[in-house]
């Protein structure tokens, strides 16, 4: 049945819908791509200094930190050669929503990959951005140009355009490779690798709450973009009615600031689930709580950012689950957060570290990925490397990601299926982490 439902939404949801070191007007033919190169930069290309968000046709030179001691890092082991070029998506330019965090970190690991981990197979990684600017015109306009642009992958931590993008890498033959997915087209692409079953697992946990504590009613609040739309109508909302579940599902334009009138209209709500980014989470909560202040709430650690913290209320005790975790005892995290440090000029105090870990884990994965890899670097030889490979899932307490055998039988291209749990504190840190299997819904 659950496959059923994942063929229906790939139909509606079709019905809806260089060889240089450097990305010059030859290889960028709209002003939305944009490119992160190497060193070597041609002396009449315009760049980019003090790693700002790249701007259109600019280019990124990597900075050469001067401090190349850190032990976290290990000994420099410098990328050279032609470029191993990569399509990022990144859901930046839009009027509600601007997910910047995410091209800073994909920036960030990929200079970190390029000066410590000798690039992909000895090649510099160059990363060229493309901004959805949260349409589907224009991420439309992203996948073309990927295709154009002849990318042997396309790279991303996590986009509500997935249907759009990675519908078009896998008619074109390119690999996809994203941390957190919720389409058709991603979760069963022929193309596609998706790194974890986020998806399953957060929608899977208010059911298992449910269901060991003899409650009822599920209540979904959530930012009203494609991916999740058609994806909270067409699988998710179906499933809990399947399992015997009261399911109310409210979905909210992104920039609504006062979402008290969405939350009044569900009554008698056992357990909550907000999805959206930390600026639609924010107004979320504060309504879900002012509603209904004992209540379980859970959300995607996206939905979260200090800086909310006291708008809110505080997040203490609100649960979280997915399949990679920020957790200060893990090494993986320490390197996270120093790779941010050195190369993010920013103030990371301001930006939201959920976005961020999805884009430094999906660089770094397929980075680990690729290992290995004796190609030409055609989409093809990169989808074989890529469907073939394991490797640890970056920020996973040590999940192995297998590409080439389902870790759901109902999603083939998702990657691994282990989850965390966890409760925030008052200003959204994770405090313990628990291994947890909240698929019984999805009869995983």
């Amino acid at each position: 049945m659950l496959f059923a439902w994942l063929v229906a939404f790939s139909l509606i949801a079709a019905a809806c819908g260089s060889s240089d070191d450097t990305a010059t007007d030859d290889t960028a033919t709209d002003d939305d791509v944009e490119a992160v190169v190497e060193d070597d930069t041609s002396e009449d290309e315009e760049v980019m200094e003090d790693d700002e968000p790249v701007e259109d046709d600019e280019v990124v030179e990597d900075d050469e930190p001067a401090d190349t001691g850190d032990a976290i890092f290990g000994e420099p082991n410098p990328a050279e050669g032609d470029p191993f070029v990569v399509g990022f998506p990144v859901d930046t330019g839009g009027e509600a929503l601007d997910n910047i965090e995410a091209q800073i970190a994909a920036e960030a690991t990929g200079e970190y990959i390029n000066e410590f981990l000798g690039g992909i197979e000895g090649r510099p990684l160059e990363i060229q951005f493309c901004s959805t600017r949260q349409s589907v015109g224009s991420a439309t306009d992203c996948a073309n140009e990927f295709i154009q642009n002849g990318v042997s992958a396309v790279v991303v931590g996590a986009t509500p355009f997935g249907e759009i993008i990675a519908g078009a890498m896998a008619e074109a033959g390119i690999p996809y490779i994203a941390n957190v997915a919720a389409s058709n087209a991603e979760l069963g692409g022929p193309s596609a690798a998706i790194l974890t079953g986020d998806v399953f697992a957060t929608w899977g946990a208010p059911a298992a709450y449910l269901g060991e504590n003899g409650l009822s009613n599920f209540a979904v609040l959530a930012i009203d973009v494609p991916s999740v739309k058609q994806g909270a109508e067409l699988l998710f909302i179906p499933a809990y009615e399947a399992a015997g579940f009261n399911a109310s599902l409210a979905l909210v334009p992104p920039g609504t600031a006062d979402m008290s009138a969405n939350v009044a209209a569900i009554s008698d709500v056992d357990a909550w689930l907000v999805i959206g980014d930390a600026a639609f989470c924010t107004s979320a909560l504060q309504a879900v709580k002012a509603q209904s202040p004992d209540t379980p709430i859970y959300l995607t650690f996206q939905c979260v950012s200090a800086d909310a913290a006291d708008a809110v209320g505080g997040f203490e005790g609100v649960r979280v689950v997915q399949g990679t975790r920020l957790d200060d005892a893990d090494p993986e995290t320490a390197l996270f957060d120093a790779v941010l440090e050195r190369y993010v000029d920013e103030d990371l105090d301001g930006l939201g570290r959920g976005f961020m870990s999805d884009a430094f884990v999906a660089t770094l994965a397929f980075d680990r990925l690729m290992e290995g890899y004796t190609g030409d670097g055609s989409a093809e030889s990169v989808l074989a490397q890529v469907k073939g490979a394991s490797a640890i899932l970056p920020l996973s307490g040590g999940t192995e990601l297998n590409c080439d055998e389902p870790a759901l039988p109902f999603a083939p291209s998702v990657c691994s299926a282990g989850a965390w749990l966890t409760e925030l504190d008052f200003n959204g840190a994770p405090t313990e982490f628990e291994s947890v299997n909240t698929l019984g819904i999805f009869g995983g």
